[in-house]
């Protein structure tokens, strides 16, 4: 069920994130439009949810700011019960570091560092030790498959080693949710297929809730919801 038509239920017990209210719009000459009108969306933890639709409805818009790297005009998001609208920036940063993982369909790597390199780096900017953090990179590489292309720069990976890598980045800190803008928008169907099925392993391994924007009916059908936005506001994909 889609909670856009209402303030999201009292469920806490479960819910992982909640968004209440979003507004959001963009200026556009001399007008501006709405992209976003006061949706309300619970995400459950565990559960993985598919945002799909055609381009520039404000999918992805929706996606940054469900992970703080955007604010709404309006309303608040509330993850594990803390209100992350009255966070300052450098605590929001701290809290998104640990609990939010993020893949975009442009993986985002640092070309002139090695996998294991771009992997570490979420935990060394959290602190964490350098040695400690050698070992859970190498372990989540292991995990997606890479380990053996650990000391490779990432412009001698190709494209579907470099999304792994990009996986393995956003899950070394183990976070609570896992957030994929079109993740694999530029792969090939082979290298696709792997890329969705290690998705949902990992939501099971880890327990983390999914949300992912996509093109990719196939993939949208393998996760619990599937959502699209009309006239700026959350519907069920199917409905009529």
């Amino acid at each position: 069920m889609v909670d856009s038509a209402k303030p999201a239920a009292d469920n806490s017990a479960t819910a992982l994130l909640e968004a209440v209210g979003i507004k959001k719009s963009f200026a556009y000459d001399d007008t501006r439009i709405e992209v976003l009108r006061n949706v309300n969306l619970t995400i459950q933890r565990g559960e993985t949810l598919a945002v799909v639709g055609a381009s520039g409805i404000g999918k992805s818009t929706l996606l940054h700011i469900l992970g703080t790297l955007e604010k709404p005009d309006q309303g608040k998001l509330i993850c594990m019960g803390e209100d992350l609208s009255t966070y300052e920036e450098k605590k929001l940063a701290r809290f998104r570091n640990r609990t939010m993982g993020f893949v975009f369909q442009f993986h985002h790597l640092l070309s002139e560092f090695t996998a294991l390199e771009n992997t570490m780096m979420p935990a060394l900017i959290a602190g964490i030790e350098k040695k400690r953090a050698r070992q859970a990179a190498m372990a989540m590489l292991e995990r997606v498959g890479v380990a053996d292309k650990h000391d490779r720069r990432i412009n001698r990976l190709s494209g579907g080693e470099q999304q792994r890598v990009a996986l393995a980045r956003a899950l070394i800190q183990r976070p609570s949710l896992l957030l994929a803008d079109e993740p694999t928008g530029n792969l090939d169907s082979k290298n696709s297929d792997h890329i969705h099925q290690l998705l949902l392993e990992l939501n099971q391994d880890f327990g983390m809730s999914l949300v992912v924007v996509t093109h990719n009916l196939e993939l949208a059908s393998m996760l619990d919801r599937r959502v699209t936005i009309v006239e700026g506001q959350l519907v069920a994909a199917d409905a009529k």
